[in-house]
C-alpha cells in the first residue's frame, strides 16, 4: 500500500503492527490502538500535515503523515478516486460519505450501500461505472467519485 493510497479521506485500513517507531507505537497503545485496529482517515489537512484519524473505538486523534506511514496497516476499503481502484475491476459500495441529498442522488443513479459497480476509465471529468447487475453506465464527478468507498479484497485490489 502506499501513502497515497492511506492518505484519502474514506479509506479505512486494519492495523497489523504499530511499527518500529517505540514513541508513536506507546502513544497509540496508551489510546487503546492495538494490532486488529479499523483506523479510518477522516480528513487530511493540506500541505503535508496531519490526518484525522478515527479507531473503531470511535476516538478521533491526529497522526502526522509519516507516522501513519510508518505503521503496518492493511487497506480494507478505500474511496473510487484512489490509486488503489482500477478500471475493468468490479467493487461493492460500502459508503456513501455525503449529506442527505448526495445519498439521495446516488441512490437515484442505483448507487447505495451494497451496490456491485465495475470501474470505467476515467474521464477529464470524472468516472464512469457500470452497475455490475444491470449494465447501466453511471457517469459521477470527481467530487462524488471521492464519496464513494468500496470494500477492498486483502489483497488491496477490488472486491
Amino acid at each position: 500500500m502506499t501513502e497515497s493510497d492511506l492518505f484519502l479521506p474514506g479509506s479505512i485500513c486494519i492495523l497489523h503492527s504499530l511499527g518500529d517507531d517505540r514513541q508513536v507505537a506507546r502513544r497509540l497503545a496508551q489510546m487503546g490502538i492495538l494490532p486488529g485496529s479499523r483506523l479510518r482517515i477522516v480528513r487530511a489537512a493540506p500541505l503535508g500535515g496531519t490526518l484525522e484519524v478515527a479507531s473503531d473505538q470511535g476516538e478521533l486523534f491526529a497522526l502526522r503523515r509519516e507516522e501513519m506511514a510508518g505503521l503496518d496497516c492493511r487497506l480494507v476499503a478505500a474511496p473510487l478516486t484512489s490509486p488503489a481502484i482500477r478500471p475493468g475491476q468490479t467493487c461493492t459500495v460500502l459508503s456513501l460519505e455525503g449529506g442527505r441529498a448526495f445519498r439521495q442522488r446516488m441512490t437515484e443513479k442505483s448507487l447505495r450501500p451494497g451496490s456491485r459497480i465495475r470501474i470505467g476509465e476515467p474521464g477529464t471529468h470524472g468516472l464512469l461505472v457500470s452497475d455490475a447487475a444491470t449494465g447501466a453506465t453511471i457517469a459521477l464527478g470527481r467530487g462524488e467519485a471521492a464519496r464513494i468507498i468500496v470494500g477492498l479484497t486483502p489483497g488491496g485490489t477490488p472486491e
